[in-house]
């Protein structure tokens, strides 16, 4: 099978075996060279995955860059391959040798607890601050997991290629994510054991991805033992360099806060026992408040150390932003205060609106019953205006069609009444006259 694609970024290649455009990898040998008790670039795992260039190798195992043929999708191989202990019987020979000492057994049982953290790991994909785990599956004698591939680069490379040194805030927020995450993973019973800025890929977006799954312990089935030890110098706490002691997710707790001193300083502690044999933490760069949380995330002992991720970060918030944070609780309080008052004075001024809309349409009613009444009032007049002009017209109207004669009778009349009138005048002056005559033959027969 001709595979036409770069085995640094699995990106395709203009032709095979070329200088990658992308990336810069070499791919002209093939296949392409690796240290011997590596697999060679190009190895089919599975049927399905390509192996390409070797990522990193760590105590507990080898990353490398890997292709999904079914999926077409660049991946992240992760095979179980613990540095010291397995081996590889020749070049480009795919198989591990486990060897005939006492440690074989104790590996091989590692290697079972390798598959069962990884099966479970893939349980929690919808974790977006933890490496999600798609596949896991033996072959060579081994054990491999298959994860995304995060684009990117390591916390550490970020931090040493810009020389860069974060504040205490700037590195409780980038972390903080993946402290809520730990969180629910501790909580389906994982530790991740291998917490450094190494595994933590920072994202372009900026964000961390926490990486590499194959140091995982499984909690689920009772024992709390480390398997075997698995520690990364300056990052591990004391129960990792021992095979009886207990782990959990206190572990993870030291480690963590270990990073924490690493992105803010730059510098990485002792180890536990060179801390018990009386070297001392130097935490003078940072601020008393956040002092005392590293204090209580590095101890030695861990019983005396902070026990989870939950309490680790609410004490990181409290410490960082304690001040800051009453200061904006107060001022949410003033915001939601003045929020209320402003409501309310909204409400009132929402009220005498409504109520000034009332008396306007009240108003505006008492105006138009006014016009109507004055409407009805003058239609009334123009009505009795009108009838009076009817019975004007209708008088007119009779007088011209009415005869002349009885207005002679009438006439008449009245000259008839004014003749009677005047005859029984002349009959009363008579009668009056001839009664004073009487009157004055009397009065003189007496004297």
């Amino acid at each position: 099978m001709q595979f036409n694609r770069c085995y640094g970024c699995m990106e395709e290649l203009p032709q095979p075996g070329a200088v990658c455009p992308r990336c810069g990898y070499d791919n002209t040998n093939d296949p392409v060279k690796q240290p011997q008790h590596i697999l060679p670039c190009g190895t089919v795992l599975n049927g399905r995955y390509i192996v390409g260039k070797m990522l990193g190798q760590g105590g507990f195992g080898v990353t490398y860059m890997g292709y999904n043929l079914a999926l077409e999708l660049p991946v992240c191989i992760k095979e179980y391959f613990p540095e010291g202990a397995a081996m590889r019987s020749g070049a480009h020979n795919s198989q591990v040798y486990w060897g005939t000492s006492e440690n074989a057994q104790l590996l091989k049982d590692g290697r079972e607890s390798f598959v069962k953290e990884a099966r479970k790991a893939v349980r929690l994909r919808t974790l977006n601050a933890v490496v999600k785990v798609w596949d896991v599956f033996y072959e060579n004698e081994t054990a491999y997991l298959v994860m995304d591939y995060i684009e990117g680069e390591t916390l550490r490379r970020y931090l040493v290629r810009g020389d860069r040194l974060l504040g205490e805030a700037e590195c409780f927020r980038l972390l903080e994510p993946v402290m809520r995450e730990l969180g629910q993973m501790h909580g389906a019973g994982i530790i991740h054991r291998d917490i450094k800025p190494d595994n933590l890929m920072r994202k372009p977006d900026g964000s961390l991805v926490l990486l590499d799954f194959g140091a995982a312990k499984d909690l689920s089935g009772g024992s709390a033992q480390s398997s075997f030890m698995v520690a990364s110098m300056g990052f591990s706490p004391f129960e990792q360099y021992s095979k009886k002691a207990q782990i959990g997710p206190w572990t993870d707790v030291y480690a963590l806060t270990a990073t924490y001193v690493y992105c803010c300083t730059g510098k990485t502690l002792p180890i536990p026992m060179d801390r018990i044999a009386g070297e001392e933490l130097d935490l003078s760069a940072f601020s008393p408040a956040v002092r005392a949380v590293l204090e209580k995330g590095l101890a030695i002992r861990p019983e005396e150390r902070i026990q989870n991720m939950e309490e680790l970060r609410r004490r990181f918030d409290a410490a960082i932003n304690g001040e800051a944070a009453a200061n904006r609780a107060q001022e949410a309080k003033r915001r939601q205060e003045e929020e209320r008052r402003q409501e309310e004075e909204r409400k009132r001024e929402e009220e005498q609106e409504r109520r000034k809309e009332e008396l306007r349409k009240q108003e505006e009613e008492r105006k138009r019953e006014e016009e109507r009444k004055r409407e009805e009032a003058r239609k009334r007049e123009e009505e009795q205006e009108r009838r009076k002009e009817e019975l004007r017209a209708s008088f007119i109207r009779q007088e011209e069609i009415a005869e002349p004669e009885p207005k002679e009778e009438l006439k008449s009349e009245t000259e008839k009444k004014s003749n009677f009138e005047s005859d029984n005048w002349l009959l009363y002056t008579m009668y009056g006259g001839i009664f004073m005559v009487f009157v004055i033959i009397i009065w003189t027969m007496l004297n």
